[in-house]
């Protein structure tokens, strides 16, 4: 039963991904980065099997795949490759922590998120927003905390939610309820 609720959960978090991802296209406003794009990446990392050498080939494939669906196929420049040179950064580092850890890998690799894109956009943007100094690099963390912050209120809640219903203890509240009213 478990294992079914882990696919089910991947299916269902792929699409509120790019359900979220591309609401501007149906006229839906949401929040700047409000989405739960890097949390699937952790989630798929982190509760799929990749024990054998046939089903990391398979969820290598399945993030890459997420990866030009939740992102577009990148224009080869430095700022359309910032996400995808990131979310690399994401998912080869993830692996320092515990696999039980969904919660602390979601809040780490927001933080990576934040730290590595902004770092590379400051780094390579064609616009000369930010002086190429300390002072133009602080500057573009601090023009970036708005959508830190949406960016983490969004991945731990779907965090949150995602540990609950795979720990069972979602479905275990609503059963005692249930039996109390009988």
């Amino acid at each position: 039963m478990k294992k079914n609720r882990v696919v089910i959960l991947l299916e269902v978090g792929l699409l509120i991904a790019l359900a979220l991802r591309y609401a501007k296209v149906f006229n839906i406003k949401l929040l700047p980065n409000f989405e739960i794009i890097t949390f699937m990446f952790v989630y798929i990392t982190t509760v799929l099997n990749r024990e054998t050498y046939h089903k990391k080939v398979n969820l290598y494939f399945l993030i890459v795949l997420f990866m030009v669906l939740g992102l577009g196929v990148p224009k080869l420049d430095w700022v359309n490759l910032i996400p995808f040179v990131t979310y690399g950064v994401i998912i080869i580092s993830i692996n320092l922590f515990s696999r039980k850890r969904l919660f602390l890998r979601t809040l780490y690799s927001v933080a990576v998120f934040f730290i590595v894109s902004n770092f590379l956009f400051w780094l390579f943007e064609p616009w000369q927003m930010y002086s190429k100094n300390f002072m133009g690099l602080l500057l573009c963390y601090m023009g970036a905390l708005p959508f830190l912050k949406n960016q983490l209120i969004s991945n731990l809640t779907a965090s949150v939610v995602f540990s609950l219903v795979l720990s069972g203890k979602f479905f275990e509240v609503e059963s005692e309820r249930a039996s109390e009213t009988s």
